[in-house]
């Protein structure tokens, strides 16, 4: 098995199934803690929030960005040996770079954590020839780019094979 490989069968995960994963992750409500005025008790609130097409969404993101809104970056390889007959195993790490933009910046933060937990969703759920760890996520950008906002963040993984 090669990176490009493993490169491709994510990438072909994600194009097949990110489209439902979005789905179910827009299908519940955001739901936020709130102080409540009179009677100064934080409460629930829940708010239903109404997700653009995916295939829309990227379109005007390519279009804005001018590149896709998720690359798939290998970062490198390292070997361990598994045993006294010269075993490896070998750890690839990849990072997934998702890239948003919107013009409300509240709306574009919770846009960004649904795609974040929908990709993840996609590749913890999927049967791999190899073994799928997802290591982190953070936000590495944010800020104005023209009339609108842009969040960009990198969810790690790292996949053994």
């Amino acid at each position: 098995m090669t990176i490009e490989d493993i490169q491709f069968a994510l990438a072909e995960a994600i194009l097949d199934d990110l489209p439902a994963a979005l789905f179910a992750q827009f299908a519940r409500p955001v739901r936020w803690l709130e102080r409540d005025d009179d009677s100064n008790r934080m409460a629930w609130r829940e708010l239903q929030m109404i997700a653009e097409p995916l295939q829309e969404l990227w379109s005007q993101q390519q279009l804005m960005l001018n590149f896709p809104a998720l690359l798939i970056h290998y970062q490198e390889t390292q070997s361990t040996e598994v045993d006294e007959c010269g075993d490896q195993d070998h750890t690839a790490f990849f990072f997934f770079d998702l890239i948003l933009t919107h013009p409300n910046p509240e709306v574009l933060i919770s846009y960004w954590f649904r795609y974040a937990e929908a990709i993840k969703a996609v590749l913890i759920g999927k049967q791999f020839n190899f073994r799928l760890q997802i290591t982190g996520q953070r936000i590495s950008e944010t800020g104005p780019l023209e009339s609108l906002e842009l969040r960009r963040g990198l969810i790690d993984v790292q996949v053994t094979f």
